[in-house]
């Protein structure tokens, strides 16, 4: 199953994460400071002795918060 996670913070990141070790195609929308966090390094998710870094696609968006020019 192919899945979109809308937002890559902490909470997207960490269902993404699950998502993906059940087996599910997960991309993730990010945008800014996070994108280019996640370009880097992945998604990276620690609980306790175990380690999982995932293999997600990136998206971005070019939507702004609002307020901003």
């Amino acid at each position: 199953m192919k899945l979109l996670v809308y937002g890559a913070g902490v909470t997207g990141s960490l269902f993404s994460a699950r998502l993906h070790e059940a087996g599910h195609d997960v991309s993730l929308l990010a945008r800014g400071e996070r994108l280019a966090a996640l370009r880097r390094h992945g998604v990276q998710l620690a609980e306790g002795d175990s380690r999982l870094s995932g293999g997600y696609r990136c998206r971005w968006s070019s939507t702004r918060p609002a307020g901003t020019t």
